[in-house]
């Protein structure tokens, strides 16, 4: 029974793509607990749990400031943008 449940592990986990393998995940099931499914499907139990955040308001304003073009005219003037950014 071992040698079964090795091989299905690796073939669900190398055929099925991991929102799939997620998907597959029976929450109130009565005789598999999360553990054992997470464990048989090959999945970290801390991602079943896991609910992103979006980012904050001055976190898209900081990564937009980073992202915006650098002055190339004259090298000092890089170099103070450069150095203004870094500061942020």
């Amino acid at each position: 029974m071992t040698t079964e449940l090795t091989w299905l592990k690796k073939r669900v986990a190398s055929e099925l793509n991991r929102d799939k393998r997620v998907s597959l995940v029976e929450w109130g099931h009565p005789e598999l607990s999360i553990k054992k499914q997470a464990e048989l499907l090959s999945l970290n139990r801390s991602s079943l749990y896991y609910q992103p955040v979006p980012p904050s308001p001055e976190e898209i304003a900081i990564k937009q400031k980073a992202a915006a073009p650098l002055p190339r005219e004259a090298p000092a003037a890089f170099i103070t943008a450069v150095a203004a950014k870094v500061r942020l």
